[in-house]
C-alpha cells in the first residue's frame, strides 16, 4: 500500500514537472525593421507563460539616445531607468499568454544598426530562470529635416559623443564602416573605459562573404572565426588610456550575399570580478580624427 502511494505521488510530481516546461515560455516581439532618427516607434512583446504564476520581471536594455514610455503594462509596475525598460509583476496575469507594449522615442543624433534584446526572469522551484527574446535588428537612418544644416547635424553628433565620453559609464562606439582607397571596408571602434583596467572583450558579428583582418588592436588578442563570422578583441588587462580605438578591415573573399550589410556587436568588461555586457552603438563620425584631437 505504502509503495503504491509512493509511486502515485512520484507520478503526480512527474506530471506537474511535465506540465511546466521552460520551453513553453517564449517572447515574441513586434519591432519595426527601419525608422528615421528622431522618430518614435512601438514595441509589442507577446509573452507566452503557460501555467507560470507569481513573481516575474521583463527587461529590455535600450541603446543610448532611446527613451521609453508606458503603454500596456499588463498590470506590471513599469519603470525606465539607465536606458532599461523594466516591467515587474508580483503576480503574473492569469492568462496563458498576454501582450505588453511601450513607445520608444529616438534622439535625432541616433543612427545605424541596433540590436534589440530582452529577457524574461521568473522563479521556478525557488530557482531563478531566464528566457531570452530572439534578437532583432533595428536600422535607424538619418532624418532629412530641413531645420538642420549639415554643419549643425555634425555638431549634434559630436556633442552627443562628447556627452557619452564625459559620463562615467563604460561605452563602445562603432564608426559607420567606410571603404578605403584599397576597396577594403574599415571598421573603427572607440572604447570609453574611464579608469577600468581589468578584463575586456569586443565581439562583433560580421556579414557573410568577408574575412576580417586586424588593423589596430591596442595590445588585444585578435581572433577571427570564419565559420561563425565573428571578430574578437580580447584583453586580460585593458589599455591604460581612458579612451582608445581598435580597428579591423573586411575583405571580400567570395560572392557577397544579396542581403543588408549589418554588423552587430557587444563589449564585455569586468567590475569587481563580475562580467558586464553592453551593446556596441554605431555613429556617423570619424573616430580616428576625434581621438587625434584628444
Amino acid at each position: 500500500m505504502f509503495k503504491h502511494l509512493t509511486l502515485t505521488f512520484s507520478f503526480i510530481l512527474l506530471t506537474i514537472s511535465f506540465l511546466f516546461s521552460q520551453d513553453d515560455i517564449s517572447l515574441t516581439a513586434k519591432i519595426p525593421k527601419e525608422i528615421q532618427s528622431g522618430n518614435q516607434f512601438t514595441v509589442e512583446v507577446k509573452i507566452k507563460k503557460g501555467g507560470l504564476k507569481g513573481i516575474a520581471r521583463f527587461e529590455h536594455k535600450l541603446p543610448e539616445g532611446f527613451v521609453a514610455t508606458q503603454m500596456n503594462s499588463a498590470n506590471a509596475e513599469f519603470r525606465f531607468y539607465k536606458n532599461t525598460v523594466v516591467l515587474q509583476w508580483i503576480n503574473l496575469p492569469f492568462e496563458n499568454e498576454f501582450t505588453i507594449s511601450y513607445k520608444v522615442k529616438t534622439d535625432t543624433s541616433v543612427e545605424g544598426y541596433h540590436v534589440m534584446r530582452a529577457n524574461f526572469y521568473f522563479l521556478h522551484n525557488s530557482e531563478r530562470r531566464i528566457v531570452e527574446m530572439y534578437p532583432q535588428v533595428l536600422t535607424i537612418n538619418k532624418g532629412n529635416s530641413k531645420s538642420w544644416s549639415a554643419k549643425k547635424d555634425g555638431d549634434l553628433i559630436a556633442n552627443n559623443l562628447d556627452n557619452i565620453l564625459k559620463k562615467g559609464e563604460f561605452s563602445c562606439i562603432r564608426q559607420k564602416p567606410y571603404i578605403n582607397e584599397n576597396n577594403e571596408i574599415i571598421v573603427n571602434l572607440l572604447v570609453n573605459k574611464k579608469n577600468l583596467n581589468k578584463f575586456g572583450k569586443i565581439q562583433e558579428l560580421i556579414p557573410k562573404g568577408y574575412k576580417a583582418v586586424s588593423v589596430k588592436s591596442n595590445n588585444a588578442m585578435f581572433v577571427y572565426n570564419s565559420r561563425l563570422h565573428i571578430v574578437k578583441f580580447m584583453w586580460m588587462n585593458l589599455p591604460q588610456s581612458p579612451q582608445f580605438v581598435v580597428s579591423y578591415k573586411l575583405i571580400p573573399i567570395k560572392d557577397i550575399p544579396d542581403e543588408a550589410f549589418i554588423i552587430t556587436g557587444e563589449m564585455f568588461y569586468a567590475i569587481n570580478n563580475v562580467t558586464n555586457t553592453i551593446d556596441i552603438v554605431e555613429r556617423g563620425i570619424d573616430l580616428m580624427k576625434y581621438i587625434k584631437k584628444k
